[in-house]
């Protein structure tokens, strides 16, 4: 029940999600829903929290660049992530399934 409480304090946290057979990927922010960058554009984010199905944390990834979108290749083992200035990283996400 969130009457009692206003916007300025909620906070977001996942922004992006991606899956494959073993773990969740979760691009996530956690911070406030009305923080913004020092241009005033909206916060995004700059980690990926892997988890496992079980729910249980894997590993966070730790990115110098925002991420505004990710997808992941299963095949190769991938990740893509577009940032806010249009510039596409891949990641390779072998060392996960060693």
């Amino acid at each position: 029940y969130f009457a009692s409480h206003s916007v300025e304090d909620y906070k977001a946290f996942f922004e992006s999600l991606c899956v494959d057979q073993q773990y969740i990927y979760a691009a996530c922010i956690n911070k406030k829903i009305t923080a913004r960058e020092d241009d005033g554009s909206y916060i995004r984010a700059k980690k990926i929290l892997v988890f496992d199905w079980e729910g249980n944390p894997t590993i966070t990834l730790n990115l110098d660049h925002h991420i505004m979108n990710m997808s992941f290749d299963p095949v190769h083992r991938m990740m893509y992530v577009l940032d806010n200035e249009d510039e596409l990283y891949r990641y390779d996400m072998n060392f996960l399934y060693e």
